[in-house]
């Protein structure tokens, strides 16, 4: 993990950290060429909701490049009977399925469990009870990509809760650079 620098708070009251871009992970570099070489930081994306459809997603803003660190999603299932199916994805900005990786076991109903997908985890395991953990690839996301999970069986009453970690990476600001004035000498 890059070392963290003095935080700010922003507007939803998320810390965010400021970091230098050169000391963001190797899997990083290089960064695309409209990325602002100045500062990434940190920060905390959080997602709680009654399923309306099977997908809960996080849309990358246009502003920003994401470098994921971890996605972890609690789901509690109602009394449908059925079990549930989690998974990652992510879709490019087309809506082309990128990544797709499921966890290990399904999730039966009237239940809570917890599913993280981390960076740092090297395989996916499961602790036996409600808790499922798989790695989660490398991949520097640009705008318009999305990325959440997916649960197959999911039933009308099943909630979930997303927090997304990232480094956010701000695209660089277009310069915009006028033509010379044209000056045409009156002779008086």
């Amino acid at each position: 993990m890059p070392p963290r620098l003095p935080g700010r708070r922003d507007a939803g009251q998320h810390a965010v950290y400021a970091l230098r871009v050169s000391s963001l992970p190797l899997a990083f570099a290089p960064l695309p060429a409209d990325a602002d070489p100045g500062t990434a930081f940190n920060d905390v994306i959080r997602v709680k909701s009654p399923f309306v459809a099977t997908r809960l997603l996080v849309t990358v803003p246009g502003e920003y490049f994401y470098y994921p660190l971890s996605l972890d999603f609690g789901l509690t299932t109602d009394a449908t009977v059925g079990n549930r199916e989690v998974l990652l994805i992510v879709f490019d900005e087309q809506t082309q399925e990128v990544t797709r990786q499921p966890v290990t076991g399904s999730q039966p109903n009237v239940v809570g469990y917890r599913y993280n997908w981390n960076i740092s985890t090297g395989a996916g395991y499961s602790d036996g009870a409600a808790n499922f953990a798989a790695p989660l690839p490398p991949r520097l996301m640009p705008p318009g990509y999305q990325i959440g999970v997916q649960v197959n069986g999911i039933a009308a009453g099943d909630t979930g809760d997303l927090i997304l970690s990232v480094i956010k990476v701000p695209r660089a600001r277009p310069v915009s650079i006028l033509p010379p004035l044209a000056v045409t000498p009156v002779i008086v």
